[in-house]
């Protein structure tokens, strides 16, 4: 998911620059829940976009 969000950003994390398109606003807790049993997950949150 960090990957993802660097994408959408246009830059990595602490990273300065032109390019970034929006910047990070912490994280979100989602949990997943499957067969084998619930896990949760830190979804990075953006100031634009999703």
């Amino acid at each position: 998911m960090e990957h993802g969000a660097e994408g959408l950003i246009g830059a990595n994390r602490y990273e300065r620059g032109d390019g970034r398109q929006t910047y990070r606003n912490g994280y979100r807790d989602r949990e997943l829940n499957t067969r084998l049993g619930a896990s949760s997950l830190r979804v990075p949150k953006l100031q634009q976009g999703s």
